[in-house]
């Protein structure tokens, strides 16, 4: 999540919605009710996201890292 978050410059709860909207198993819902806020965390998902395509290899270390965690 770290890494992530320092490479794609978005927040550290950002950069955890992304991998769990990465996983690809599950929708992310931060319960919000801020405009602003909301804004904020889609933009910064779409620049990890974005970040996620242009630096595959460490996107996917990150992920298998993080899905191990989890244990799916």
């Amino acid at each position: 999540m770290t890494a992530i978050s320092e490479n794609a410059n978005v927040s550290a709860p950002v950069a955890l919605y992304s991998l769990v909207l990465g996983l690809g198993k599950v929708s992310v819902l931060n319960g919000t009710t801020n405009s602003g806020r909301m804004k904020d965390d889609l933009e910064g998902i779409r620049k990890a996201l974005m970040w996620a395509q242009s630096h595959g290899d460490e996107w996917q270390t990150v992920k298998e890292a993080f899905e191990g965690m989890l244990e799916l």
